[in-house]
C-alpha cells in the first residue's frame, strides 16, 4: 500500500478536500504506520480535531510542546493551531479521529449557540489543545463519545447524521465544562493572528537562506516585539526557535534518503554547517540525525 503523506501549502495549511458544508465533520479510522516513516508531518487546519488511540501510543507534537497519548487517551486540538503525530520507539499506533467545522455545533455564526458556546472557546488563546484522559469520569464520557461518533459515522445508518450531531452537542459541553466558563464577552481572536500566516509563508518558501528576526517580522508587517508575541500566543515559541523547528521537519525527508550526507542535509535544510545542525536536532528531536535514521527510518 502506498504510504500516505500530509500535503501542506508554504503556510504548512494542509492541502485536503474541505468539508461537506452542508455536515461539516469527517471522523474515520487510522494507524501512523500508513503515513510514510510512521509520521504525520506538522500541519495545520481551520476544522477542529478530535483523536482518541485505540491500540499502542503515538507521540502528538502541538507546537513546541510534545504529549505522549496511550491508549485510550485522547486530544482535542483547536482550530488553527499546529500540530503532528509520530510512533514511539517505531510501534505502531493505531487512532480514531474526528475532525469538524464550528458550524457543526452552533449552525448560524450569530446564533446563541455560536456566540456563548463555540466561539468563546475557539477564540480563547490559551485553548490551543487539552488532552483527555479516563482517569476522570467525565473526561472517560469524551472519550466514549469519541469511539461512537466515530463508529456511527463509519456505518451511515438512518439518521447517523442525527445521532452524531447529538452526541457531539454532549461532548462539546463537557469540554466546555472541563475548560471552564468564559465570559460571554470574552476577547475574539485578534486580527493580528492573521498576519502571522505572512510570516509563515515567508518562513517556509526561504528557510534555506540566512533569516533574522527582523526579516519575519518584516513579511508580516509587525515590529520585532509584536511578531515575538504572536509567536509566542500561537506555537508557545519565539519566531527563531519556530525556524530552527521547521528547518528540521524539513531535513526528515532527506535523512531518509541515502544519497545526501549529514553536512549536505545541514544545508538542504538552512544550517550553516553540520554541528550545529546536529546540536538542534537534538534539542528539538531528542535524538542526533544518525540516530533517527537508524530508529526511525530503518536504515
Amino acid at each position: 500500500m502506498e504510504k500516505k503523506k500530509i500535503q501542506t501549502d508554504k503556510e504548512g495549511k494542509e492541502l485536503r478536500q474541505p468539508l461537506d458544508g452542508k455536515f461539516p465533520i469527517a471522523a474515520e479510522f487510522q494507524k501512523l504506520s500508513y503515513y510514510a516513516y510512521g509520521l504525520c508531518i506538522s500541519h495545520w487546519h481551520p476544522e477542529m480535531e478530535l483523536l482518541v488511540v485505540t491500540e499502542g501510543a503515538l507521540e502528538q507534537r502541538i507546537g513546541e510542546e510534545t504529549h505522549m497519548i496511550r491508549e485510550n487517551e485522547g486530544v482535542f486540538i483547536n482550530s488553527h493551531v499546529m500540530h503532528g503525530a509520530r510512533m514511539v520507539n517505531r510501534e505502531d499506533c493505531s487512532y480514531r479521529v474526528i475532525r469538524f467545522e464550528p458550524a457543526l455545533l452552533g449552525g448560524n455564526a450569530k446564533s446563541l449557540i455560536y456566540e456563548k458556546y463555540v466561539k468563546t472557546l475557539q477564540s480563547q488563546k490559551d485553548l490551543r489543545y487539552r488532552i483527555v484522559r479516563p482517569e476522570d469520569i467525565q473526561q472517560r464520557r469524551m472519550i466514549d463519545l469519541i469511539y461512537k461518533i466515530t463508529d456511527i459515522y463509519v456505518k451511515r445508518e438512518v439518521c447517523y447524521e442525527l445521532k452524531v450531531q447529538q452526541m457531539m452537542l454532549e461532548l462539546w459541553e463537557l469540554l466546555y465544562k472541563r475548560t471552564g466558563h468564559v465570559e460571554e464577552n470574552a476577547i475574539q481572536m485578534n486580527r493580528e493572528l492573521y498576519k502571522i500566516q505572512d510570516a509563515l509563508a515567508y518562513i517556509q518558501m526561504y528557510y534555506k537562506n540566512p533569516m533574522t528576526l527582523e526579516d519575519i517580522a518584516g513579511a508580516c508587517m509587525l515590529s520585532k516585539s509584536s511578531c515575538c508575541r504572536l509567536f509566542k500566543k500561537v506555537f508557545r515559541q519565539s519566531p527563531m526557535e519556530y525556524v530552527t523547528s521547521y528547518r528540521i521537519q524539513q531535513s526528515f525527508m532527506l535523512i531518509a534518503d541515502d544519497r545526501y550526507s549529514i553536512t549536505e542535509i545541514a544545508y538542504e535544510s538552512g544550517f550553516t554547517n553540520s554541528s550545529y545542525f546536529t546540536e538542534m536536532f537534538r534539542k528539538v528531536i531528542g535524538m542526533t540525525p544518525t540516530q533517527y535514521k537508524k530508529e526511525i527510518c530503518g536504515k
